[in-house]
């Protein structure tokens, strides 16, 4: 062979760890997305990724990650447009980024069996709850 090549291009994901599960990284990696895990105060740069996805984890959403808050603010300021995901905590991020508020419940949803209405469909589907925000 003359020069290194590849048939496709890779899927660049970055998944910033704020608490992540080791099945999300798992699945991700055989559905064959390369897969790059910083924590969750590191600075990551749009031109190191395709897509972003922001881990779930624990506690409040607004008194930790600050660092990660600024950094997807920057994000969602910048010219570039890059698909950016969060998984509960992570989503809570992108909302507080986003100029949104988040609110402890007094009693979190939690536990199986979680009635969920698809919009305007009028379809029903049991998800799982585990969230206090």
């Amino acid at each position: 062979m003359t020069q290194v090549s590849i048939e496709e291009k890779y899927l660049l994901l970055v998944l910033i760890d704020c608490g992540l599960k080791n099945n999300q990284l798992r699945i991700l990696c055989q559905l064959g997305a390369k897969v790059t895990v910083f924590p969750w105060n590191y600075p990551v740069k749009q031109d190191e990724f395709d897509g972003l996805l922001l881990s779930n984890g624990p506690g409040d959403p607004q008194t930790q990650c600050s660092d990660t808050i600024a950094t997807i603010t920057s994000w969602i300021n910048s010219q570039t447009i890059k698909p950016i995901f969060g998984i509960g905590l992570g989503h809570q991020l992108m909302a507080l980024a986003a100029g949104m508020k988040t609110v402890k419940l007094k009693y979190g949803s939690r536990g199986h069996n979680q009635l969920c209405l698809l919009g305007t469909t009028g379809r029903w589907f049991n998800t799982s709850h585990n969230h206090g925000f």
